[in-house]
């Protein structure tokens, strides 16, 4: 019986030991919660308006976690090129409201024509990321510069596309599209937020049908992409499956991570109810790569559940922020929160640093002692070539 309950007690020890990240995080995020309610109670705010906004953050921002570490799976690093499949679903859903598509007809063939396009453009994408051999740091710098480029071809679209309907462009003048564009005018406004909602008292809504959405999206996710192949976890230690993820995976990673991008792009729009265009989307990459960092990520090593644990932990310091706000009645938390989700980015980089550096074998140095002896006595002059 002693053994037997030893033997327990060390399950038990090796079960918390190799959890001890999932227990901490889990510690965080409801501390987190804590000071929410405390702060909230002491400046009489409604904490469950907070707690309705963590939820819908969540939702509308997931698609967009699973695209960023899409790339992580082929050796590239994060994609920070996230606004190629965001203006993919951008320029579709202003396309569904110029043929004059309404509701869920407009959500669906939104969908249609982004996943089309972000096929396409997402094909290029994954050419480029083949380009660069698994190289992080080059396939990071190119996402970046792909972003950025990305943009300023967004703002060139929104003057020179001939679009005319008169919901989707400037009143006066008749030319360029609105920097927003309500979808209340096309019945678009939460379409799939209120589908199936359940209402806890007159604040909160758990926007059920979305998440099944978002579910079903995941499980396809996981079951067709993410543990198929060789991922970047297997190259150092399989060498022989760096020519595999170089290669054709490295394509279907582009492709997954602009659709992706594109379909999170239309969750998102349609859960916050305005087609933002312009540089309003330039707004997205950075607090999605600090939310996935914050859950574990890394620039080699990604994972289903680190992007939902870093996505709430976000969220809980995002409602920490706003019960903050509401205490001293002004964006007092802004500053504070940019230097923390900036601090957050960095300190992953500069660890994933620290790990290459202690990772690098030093060369074996050859004393003079043990260097090989070459001897010309030794050698038979019968085997001499003739002269």
């Amino acid at each position: 019986m002693t053994e037997k309950y030893k033997e327990k007690g060390v399950k038990k020890m090796a079960f918390f030991k190799n959890n001890k990240a999932a227990f901490i995080q889990i510690g965080v995020w409801l501390l987190l919660w804590i000071l929410v309610l405390i702060i909230g109670s002491l400046s009489g705010m409604n904490v469950s308006f907070i707690f309705d906004y963590s939820v819908h953050w969540v939702t509308m921002f997931l698609l967009f976690a699973l695209a960023m570490i899409t790339t992580i799976k082929v050796d590239a690093g994060p994609n920070l090129a996230l606004l190629i499949g965001v203006i993919c679903g951008s320029l579709a859903m202003v396309c569904a409201i110029q043929f004059n598509f309404e509701g869920f007809l407009w959500l669906m063939m939104s969908l249609v024509m982004a996943i089309s396009l972000a096929v396409i453009v997402g094909f290029g994408y994954g050419l480029l990321l083949k380009k660069m051999k698994g190289s992080v740091g080059a396939s990071m710098l190119l996402n970046y510069i792909l972003g950025l480029a990305s943009a300023a071809v967004l703002v060139l679209l929104c003057y020179i596309l001939p679009f005319n309907n008169p919901l989707i462009i400037y009143a006066y003048g008749g030319e360029g599209l609105k920097p927003q564009i309500a979808l209340y005018s096309v019945k678009a406004g939460q379409i799939l937020d209120n589908f199936l909602a359940i209402h806890i008292g007159p604040v909160v809504s758990i926007p059920l049908g979305l998440v099944l959405v978002l579910t079903v999206i995941c499980m396809l996710y996981w079951h067709f992409f993410w543990h198929k192949g060789a991922s970047a976890a297997d190259i150092q230690t399989k060498p022989t499956a760096a020519t595999t993820v170089n290669g054709r995976d490295c394509t279907i990673a582009g492709i997954v991570s602009t659709v992706l991008g594109a379909v999170g792009a239309i969750i998102y729009a349609q859960s916050y109810s305005f087609v933002q265009l312009y540089n309003s989307v330039t707004n997205y990459t950075v607090f999605i790569l600090a939310a996935i960092f914050l859950g574990g990520v890394t620039v080699k090593k990604a994972g289903m559940r680190q992007v939902i644990t870093g996505m709430l932990l976000y969220s809980g310091w995002l409602a920490l922020r706003r019960a903050i706000d509401g205490f001293f009645n002004e964006d007092f938390f802004s500053d504070i929160w940019s230097i923390v989700t900036y601090g957050i980015i960095i300190f992953v980089l500069i660890k994933e640093v620290w790990r290459r550096k202690a990772d690098k074998k030093p060369e074996l140095e050859i004393s003079p002692a043990e260097a090989p002896v070459h001897n010309d006595s030794l050698v038979d002059s019968r085997e001499l070539p003739p002269q």
